[in-house]
């Protein structure tokens, strides 16, 4: 069950990134020079959404 809870961690969190990235992607293209700063922060931002949906799931799931 354990295994179950990492592999919807690691999901999650690569949907969020990829996500937040292409939203970044999009948004940024207005302004280029600036792209280049907020990009790693979108992989940041999908870390923790990939956390905060890992313990609402393990708190579903007892």
């Amino acid at each position: 069950m354990k295994k179950l809870f990492f592999v919807a961690f690691c999901f999650s969190f690569a949907i969020f990134a990829v996500l937040t990235s292409l939203f970044v992607v999009l948004y940024f293209r207005l302004f280029p020079h600036r792209a280049i700063f907020v990009y790693p922060l979108s992989f940041v931002f999908g870390f923790l959404l990939g956390i905060l949906f890992y313990l609402v799931l393990t708190k579903f799931m007892k």
